[in-house]
């Protein structure tokens, strides 16, 4: 991760199966990347960005550049052992 960025795990109001949910402030002034870090494990994962851009089949760690500054909910989706920070 570059720099500090504020993230809240949120609940789901539906259930997708090996899925969560957190939302980042990239309005902070400390820029707009944000890294996924994955560590030893299965990972073959899908990222909803929240702004419109996602990746499919992602197996590591992958950094996503918002073009601007805000508030986005992230969602990971499918196999991703766990979330290293």
């Amino acid at each position: 991760m570059i720099g500090k960025k504020k993230m809240t795990i949120m609940p789901r109001n539906e259930v997708i199966e090996n899925s969560f949910l957190f939302t980042i402030n990239t309005a902070l002034g400390i820029g707009t990347d944000f890294t996924i870090n994955t560590r030893s494990g299965t990972y073959d994962y899908d990222v909803d960005w929240g702004d419109g851009n996602i990746l499919i089949n992602q197996t590591g760690d992958t950094t996503h550049t918002y073009s601007v500054d805000g508030i986005y909910q992230i969602e990971i989706r499918r196999v991703f052992d766990s979330y290293y920070y």
